[in-house]
Parts: structure tokens; C-alpha cells; sequence
């Protein structure tokens, strides 16, 4: 082992870069900092002798390995919220409304693909949108993060996602709970599915409405 340690400026670039690759996400702002005392940690442990040899561990490991998922959902921003973006959700629900006026729904429905969904309040909202507009639809919700998708998938959130939301959808598609709890209404849950999906790879393929 040389007796000349990498600085940690040189180890979070060498991370930066590793995750980069294998994910497409540029790290900028805090998040490296935040980043090295992650990789600190790792290091001690798993026994490494410093997050130097911890890099040089992951440079070595594929996306799929434990240990790189637990590096990518570091890192990947889970900032969402229910109708999070007015103008842009009314401008889908047009879309929407303007190819069900061209085509049988009811027999094809619209497949819509929510890449990067975080934790899911993204494809929920168009889940809400479709079934205002009353056009059959299924949103397939991907994410690399595996802890957000495990989230998603629950459908349980807290008032702070619901932040954005008026109170009769807060009320007509959701299941409240006492606490201040809320868990996505099963009209929802019927027409949305989620995967985990790497945008670096192929684009996925839409479920089917019947599962």
C-alpha cells in the first residue's frame, strides 16, 4: 500500500465520476461534501482503510451490486410533491384529452412513462389527471433509486407531500389517517405501476392495463 493517501478532494472526484457513469448524474452544490462522509463511513464499515480503497472497491462493482444501489440512492434528489407543476399538468391533461378525441381509449389506452418519479407523487398526479379527464391510462413511474420506488409503491405520504394540493383532491384520492398520514385512494393505485430503470438503458416497456 503506498504510503502517499489520495486527498479528499481527489476521492470525492474519483466518486463523482463513478456514479456519473453509471447513472448520468452530475453531483454539484453540497452533495459532494455530503458525499465523503457517506464514503467515510462505508470505509470504516466495511474495514476498508480509508475511503480511498473504498472508491477503488466500487470502481470495481457493476450497478446492480448492493453496494453501488446503496452509493446511487445516496445521491439521487427525492424532491417531489403532488401536482407539483401547475401549467405543465394542465398542458398533459389537453394531451390527453386531444388523443382520446383521436382514437378508442377505451381499447387502447394512453401509456405514459414518469421517468425519474422519485417517490412517487409525479405519477400519482397523472393518475388524477386521467381520471378527470376520464381517459384510460397507464402510468408506468421509474426511478434508480430502489428506496424511492419502495415508497412509491407503498403509496403512504405525509401532509408535506400534499403541500401543493387543493382539498378536494387531498380528500377524494386519498385515505386519511389519524397523525396526519395519508395513503393514495385504490382508483389511483389501479392504472400506476413502478420499476426500477437506469435512463442510461433502453426505455422500458409499458405495462399492461390488466397487469
Amino acid at each position: 500500500m503506498s504510503m502517499l493517501r489520495e486527498t479528499r478532494s481527489t476521492v470525492v472526484l474519483r466518486a463523482c465520476a463513478l456514479i456519473e457513469s453509471w447513472v448520468g448524474v452530475k453531483l454539484n452544490g453540497a452533495a459532494p461534501d455530503r458525499l465523503y462522509e457517506f464514503l467515510e463511513r462505508r470505509a470504516s464499515t466495511l474495514g476498508f482503510y480509508d475511503p480511498a480503497d473504498y472508491v477503488t472497491h466500487a470502481e470495481k462493482l457493476s450497478i446492480d451490486a448492493p453496494e453501488a444501489r446503496r452509493l446511487v440512492n445516496l445521491v439521487t434528489n427525492g424532491l417531489t410533491a403532488f401536482w407539483r407543476d401547475a401549467p405543465q399538468l394542465d398542458a398533459v391533461r389537453l394531451a390527453m384529452e386531444q388523443i382520446a378525441q383521436k382514437r378508442d381509449t377505451s381499447a387502447h389506452p394512453l401509456a405514459i412513462w414518469c421517468a425519474g418519479c422519485a417517490t412517487g407523487e409525479e405519477a400519482y398526479t397523472l393518475s388524477m389527471i386521467a381520471h378527470e379527464a376520464v381517459v384510460p391510462t397507464i402510468i408506468l413511474g421509474t426511478d434508480v433509486n430502489s428506496d424511492f420506488l419502495s415508497h412509491a409503491r407503498d403509496g403512504h405520504y405525509g401532509e408535506w407531500s400534499l403541500r401543493r394540493l387543493d382539498a378536494r383532491r387531498a380528500r377524494d384520492y386519498f385515505v386519511h389517517h389519524d397523525g396526519g398520514t395519508f395513503d393514495i385512494a385504490p382508483a389511483l393505485r389501479q392504472r400506476v405501476y413502478f420499476r426500477q430503470h437506469n435512463l442510461l438503458e433502453k426505455p422500458p416497456l409499458a405495462p399492461s392495463l390488466h397487469g
